[in-house]
């Protein structure tokens, strides 16, 4: 919109027309904007369900990972045996890009151009699990949900 702005005040000359661009945002027709600008727009679009579910997961790795390094290291060994073979290294495993391309593309998004969570740019080269990770992540949300709030509550 303020792109908009500035074109029109500046008297800018483009291809597009700016106007009915705003008024396709402005009046949430968002489908039109393909038939207005086909170069542009592939007919691809996120689903919804898709964000959530990838901001819930890595929030939820957020706060596990977060506690991890928080713990000294008895509870740190502790939870290493009582947790095994996944408590020793408490490191989100990311998505697989061959069975959750979408979601990879999705989360590289949130983390690379959004700029979020920002814990998991480092010691993840291509964030690419390489393995299947959806089922494992959708059991853990479940378990996760419930004591969410009272996580959030706690920072």
């Amino acid at each position: 919109m303020m792109l908009a702005t500035l074109i029109v005040k500046t008297g800018v000359e483009v291809e597009t027309d700016v106007a009915l661009v705003k008024h396709i945002i402005v009046g949430g027709h968002y489908g039109a904007l393909g038939w207005e600008m086909p170069g542009v727009f592939h007919g691809h679009a996120d689903q919804q369900s898709c964000i959530h579910c990838i901001v819930d997961v890595l929030d939820m790795w957020s706060c596990m990972k977060a506690a991890f390094e928080t713990m000294g290291a008895a509870d740190q060994a502790h939870l290493a045996k009582e947790a095994t073979p996944f408590g020793e290294h408490v490191q989100f495993p990311s998505f697989d890009g061959h069975n959750g391309g979408e979601y990879l593309s999705i989360m590289r998004f949130l983390i690379n151009d959004l700029d979020r969570f920002n814990r998991f740019r480092d010691g993840h080269h291509d964030l690419n699990s390489h393995s299947l990770t959806l089922n494992n992540d959708a059991r853990m949300l479940r378990v996760f949900e419930p004591m969410r709030k009272t996580l959030i509550s706690q920072h």
